[in-house]
């Protein structure tokens, strides 16, 4: 079966969103999560939350989860997500962008 680069979402909830990505020159497969999640800098209710999204590769033949390769909080979730696919599925990697 030949495989080509593509966006594959997983699912959508309310505060989730997951996705699939494949890279096709270097044949990595990302497993990319967005969830909301409590403030762990909190001093008192209620506790903030915030977005935070995290990649994992992934062994595509045996479809088992590898290491963390990127995190990234804060922002607009589905912004946050869809970026850190573009970069993944374009060069298979992810470059935060730097502050004005």
């Amino acid at each position: 079966m030949k495989r080509r680069g593509f966006l594959r979402p997983m699912a959508v909830e309310i505060q989730q969103l997951k996705s699939y990505v494949w890279h096709h020159a270097t044949g990595q497969c990302f497993f990319v999560s967005t969830n909301e999640r409590d403030s762990s800098a909190a001093t008192q209710p209620p506790v903030p939350r915030y977005m935070e999204t995290l990649v994992w590769l992934v062994e595509w033949e045996t479809d088992r989860r590898g290491p963390i390769v990127v995190q990234v909080a804060g922002g607009p979730a589905f912004n946050q997500h869809f970026e850190v696919c573009r970069q993944l599925w374009q060069t298979g990697k992810y470059v935060e962008a730097e502050e004005p």
